[in-house]
């Protein structure tokens, strides 16, 4: 696999996994770009400090285009929407802790990986194809935002978060 797509799938788990552990704030669609040629909004409807947030950030980081609008829209959905089935299946696992025997909490286990294999698959084509839209020098800053993310404190694997499953 190139080093790029490497990088890639170790983000996209990163984001899907921060999304899922760090707070989830389901959004409206963003505003439409103001101008061509300019820089495109986020959404910019405060709705929490979790996900919205990091989307945010994101966007800023990677000075998304007007004419990336719609990959960038697309990515944001789909985080959105994987933040939102990861914290369906963590919930119910969380939900029903404390009378699972053994075999249903491996069974939940299994569907909390299950899901976030999903998630990031989704999240691997549509970040692709911003990064695909992007300029040689956002690409060189997507890729050092996303070493310095792993190298640096980023999120931890499902499994390894604190009381991530319990």
């Amino acid at each position: 696999m190139p080093d790029f797509r490497r990088q890639i799938v170790a983000v996209v788990a990163a984001l899907t996994v921060s999304a899922a552990w760090g707070g989830v704030g389901l959004a409206a669609e963003g505003a439409p770009p103001s101008q061509p040629g300019t820089m495109a909004s986020p959404d910019e409807r405060p709705r929490g400090h979790g996900l919205d947030a990091r989307i945010r950030e994101l966007h800023d980081k990677l000075h998304i285009t007007d004419a990336q609008a719609d990959e960038w829209k697309a990515l944001a959905q789909v985080m959105r929407d994987n933040s939102e089935a990861m914290r369906k299946v963590v919930t119910e696992r969380r939900r029903d802790a404390d009378t699972l025997t053994a075999i249903g909490d491996l069974d939940m286990y299994r569907k909390v990986a299950e899901t976030h294999l999903e998630n990031v698959k989704r999240l691997s084509v549509a970040f692709t194809k911003l990064y695909n839209a992007m300029s040689d020098e956002q690409k060189r800053v997507a890729d050092e935002v996303f070493r310095h993310r792993n190298r640096h404190g980023g999120p931890r694997p499902a499994s390894m978060a604190p009381d991530a499953a319990r």
